[in-house]
């Protein structure tokens, strides 16, 4: 009885069932865009890390905040610690040493960081004002400690995350706005430099984004093919597996990255703003926890994760519309993959934690 009546406290019908729906709404498209080419399993094996996903929910929820924050740095640690192994003994595919393979399963440790990268600072940002260099120093740090490995592997999209997540908690929980002007300058100062540093495969991207057509018979394929799905599914859609492009196979990775490619074709715009809809409620839910919550704690929670999902989304539908080069950032919730399903999950049992916790000022002791 005691666990259920903690559960009932913290449970967020408003979290938990924004996140049910477009989680379902993602099996849907996993099958409509794999059982077209014989691979109904996909859709399954979903179905499947949903079920462990909700567990991890409410086993963040269970936890609650106080017993979180005691945890966090270790956590934090191994999570780093995962990155890292990664680069020694992951599981090299496509070129990038991304996923680690244990017997049957294989698992992202990126993905799993991002949580563990929200919870540490929300963690520190309770602990300390993020005012001053001293304030500044230990945030810093794990955003490097997290965004270095990953850039390693390479990850360069899902590195990249992690900075504006940092400086969104840091800007929440009372860092001055001259800073982020500094950083803000400090980015575009060096962001021109970065191109010499990117792999050969991550430039061909970002010419392939500058002009798609010059390249329409390699890097530039999936864009243009994406950019004709999207357009052809106009107001209503064609239909559950109606799409021209699932159905002929003519758009790569459309169960994975390009998910959202299929719901425009086949939902059409008003398909496309229902999904978005969702996902930005959850956003909404984040950022109005952060702008009520008594304590740096919850507020920093919400910040992170309504940022957090919001970064994703908007670079994903960015890449599918030819709006923003392929980074190979998922759709949250969307997305074939039990990695970043139980990610996305996880993030939405801490914006649970969050929002219970959000009127306990004692949360920063």
């Amino acid at each position: 009885m005691g666990n259920e009546s903690v559960l009932r406290g913290r449970f967020d019908w408003g979290v938990f069932g924004l996140a049910l729906a477009v989680s379902v709404v993602g099996i849907v498209f996993i099958w409509s865009a794999s059982s077209t080419a014989g691979k109904d399993s996909y859709a399954l094996r979903q179905v499947i890390w949903l079920l462990v996903a909700v567990a991890g929910y409410f086993g963040v929820v269970l936890f609650g905040g106080w017993r979180l924050r005691r945890v966090a740095v270790v956590l934090f640690g191994v999570g780093v610690a995962a990155l890292v192994a990664v680069l020694i003994f992951g599981e090299v595919v496509k070129g990038a040493r991304r996923w680690v393979v244990v017997g049957p399963l294989r698992f992202q440790p990126s993905e799993f960081a991002k949580p563990v990268f929200v919870l540490l600072l929300a963690h520190l940002m309770a602990s300390r004002k993020p005012q001053g260099v001293r304030g500044l120093v230990l945030p810093l740090a794990a955003t490097a400690l997290v965004a270095a490995p990953v850039a390693a592997e390479p990850d360069l999209g899902t590195a990249l995350v992690f900075l504006p997540v940092a400086a969104v908690m840091l800007f929440v929980c009372g860092l001055p706005k001259r800073w982020l002007f500094v950083g803000a300058a400090l980015v575009a100062v060096t962001a021109p430099l970065g191109f010499g540093m990117l792999k050969p495969y991550q430039r061909q991207r970002l010419l392939a984004f500058l002009n798609p057509r010059k390249a329409q018979l390699t890097e530039g394929y999936q864009i243009l093919q994406s950019e004709v799905a999207v357009g052809s599914g106009g107001l209503w859609g064609k239909g559950l597996r109606c799409g021209v492009h699932n159905a002929l196979n003519l758009l790569p990775e459309r169960h994975t990255d390009f998910i959202f490619s299929v719901v425009a074709e086949e939902w059409g715009f008003a398909g496309s703003v229902l999904v978005l809809c969702l996902l930005f409620g959850l956003v909404f839910l984040g950022f109005r926890c952060a702008g009520v919550a008594d304590n740096r704690f919850s507020a920093a929670l919400g910040a992170g994760v309504a940022t957090l999902i919001a970064v994703q989304t908007f670079v994903n539908v960015g890449m599918v519309t030819r709006m923003m080069p392929i980074t190979g950032l998922p759709l949250p919730f969307v997305t074939y993959g039990g990695s970043a399903l139980v990610s996305s999950w996880l993030c939405a049992g801490l914006l649970s934690v969050g929002r219970a916790c959000r009127r306990e000022p004692l949360m920063d002791a």
